[in-house]
């Protein structure tokens, strides 16, 4: 009996344990659960998972919501600033004759056509709307020059015309502005040998807004119109190395660019046909007949006689005097004429070609009839002109090599210490201009004191180089050589100078 009633109570013992833990899971203690059971614990843990999954919920659907707006934003909203721009070296790039021949009318008609050109050539860009997006045309001239190349080309009636082209340019979109960059009126230099200053005012002006226009993440597009002047190659090398650059930048042809440009540089090279001239102007004037004209009947009183306009063989022209041996007349001979030789570069440059042979006054050729003015004795003095054959090929003086090998020797020894990756050796204009054109936009040396014995080294130096203007460059002081300077001892295979002139073409016309 004892037995039993010891089995029954460990039996009871081994029940209240069980029951025990079961309450310990049903009812824990308060220290541990904080008076809630497990029930309430679970049911406030579902509460909290409903509230995090509804705030859940409503962050996604916000940022669905912030996603699209940003979409339409970065569609509609960002596209507003957005813009291309046109940069044209006016000096070279010239509107079509259509145009500028009837300045108001013709001035809008190539704001509208140039716009249309940029954006068909935008339409297979997939990040630009082509049909929306804002075009700024910045055009830089010397309009001084380029009006009288227009106005002797006979392309404008007058220089004014020119004026009035650029005025209803800049208003016909707020947009287009057709930049003046040269003198308020000629002076004698430029009127000789061309407003090198200018063109450099020019050449600064469009780099420093490629520069502008760059370094702006709204600006989509560059269209660059400068490929006729190799001065643009040394700063356009520096956007070519990378991917964004080249699809940001454009060049645009408009008379033959030059090798440089498609060699040297990985742009893309477009063309707005449409617009811009793509041939050199000519001074002819179509209203004259091709064969030569009529004898001229001078006055007795005509001190000279009136020019008269020829086209030769090159691309560039020339005017002449009728008293040109080329021409017939059946008066007597009349004194040299008076009148220069006016030749227009391909890129619309001009050089002026003053006679210096004219025959020195004297009293008894003064004192014609009704004429009293003092004269001077003294003989006229020699005038710097650019030489031409009858070709229109510049004449070069020889290039002799100088027989003193010491200055070669001392001037390789500077040079060797000058030069770097960056810097290529001593500045040309510096050193036989005496004053470089390029100002900040040049990397080479201007400090080091050369002899003059050193310099005639240099000066021969670079007139191995080729000209890039080619045969028809008019400016005085170019210092590289526009023929083979080798004739007629040229051996090489691939001469680097398409022109080889032999004897003959070595007389001045």
């Amino acid at each position: 009996m004892l037995a039993d009633n010891i089995n029954l109570r460990a039996q009871f013992e081994a029940f209240t344990k069980r029951e025990n833990e079961k309450n310990g899971l049903i009812d824990p203690p308060k220290a541990e659960l904080n008076g809630q059971n497990m029930f309430q614990m679970l049911q406030t843990y579902e509460n909290k998972v409903r509230v995090l999954e509804l705030e859940l919920n409503s962050e996604k659907r916000y940022r669905v919501s912030t996603q699209k707006s940003l979409g339409q934003w970065a569609k509609y909203g960002s596209s507003q600033n957005d813009f291309v721009v046109v940069l044209v070296d006016g000096d070279g790039a010239i509107f079509h004759d259509d145009f500028l021949s009837k300045p108001r009318e013709g001035a809008t008609d190539a704001s509208r056509k140039l716009t249309q050109a940029v954006r068909d050539s935008l339409k297979d860009e997939r990040l630009i709307d082509s049909e929306n997006i804002t075009i700024l045309v910045r055009i830089f001239a010397n309009m001084n020059d380029l009006a009288r190349t227009l106005h002797l080309s006979r392309v404008i009636s007058g220089r004014s015309d020119l004026s009035t082209f650029a005025e209803q340019f800049t208003t016909s979109r707020g947009e287009y502005d057709f930049i003046n960059v040269g003198p308020g009126k000629e002076n004698a230099d430029s009127k000789m040998r061309g407003n090198f200053q200018d063109r450099l005012l020019v050449l600064t002006n469009l780099i420093d807004m490629l520069k502008h226009y760059y370094s702006n993440y709204q600006c989509k597009k560059i269209f660059f119109a400068g490929c006729h002047d190799n001065g643009y190659l040394n700063d356009l090398q520096k956007y070519t190395s990378d991917e964004e650059s080249r699809e940001r930048i454009t060049l645009v042809e408009t008379t033959p660019a030059q090798p440089s440009f498609r060699t040297m540089l990985t742009f893309p090279i477009i063309r707005f046909d449409g617009v811009f001239r793509s041939t050199s102007l000519s001074m002819e004037d179509s209203s004259q007949p091709s064969s030569p004209a009529a004898p001229i009947i001078i006055p007795k009183t005509a001190a000279i006689t009136a020019p008269s306009w020829r086209r030769d063989s090159a691309s560039s022209t020339t005017t002449t005097s009728s008293t040109s041996h080329h021409r017939t007349s059946s008066i007597s001979p009349s004194p040299p004429s008076a009148f220069p030789n006016i030749s227009i570069s391909g890129n619309g440059g001009m050089s002026v070609h003053y006679p210096t042979h004219l025959p020195a006054p004297t009293y008894a050729s003064a004192c014609g009839p009704g004429s009293q003015k003092n004269i001077s004795l003294t003989s006229p003095s020699e005038t710097r002109a650019v030489l031409y054959n009858e070709h229109r090929e510049r004449i070069d003086p020889p290039n002799k090599k100088p027989a003193d090998q010491p200055a070669f020797d001392s001037y390789f020894a500077k040079l060797a210490k000058v030069k770097t990756a960056e810097c290529r050796g001593f500045c040309n204009y510096r050193y036989l201009q005496g004053q470089c054109r390029r100002g900040a936009m040049c990397h080479n040396e201007h400090d080091v004191v050369l002899s003059e014995r050193e310099i005639a080294v240099h000066r021969y130096r670079a007139r191995l180089g080729l000209c890039t203007n080619g045969p028809t460059c008019s400016d005085y002081d170019c210092f590289f050589s526009h023929h083979c300077p080798f004739v007629p001892n040229c051996t090489a295979q691939t001469c680097k100078f398409e022109v080889h002139l032999e004897a003959k073409d070595m007389v001045v016309w």
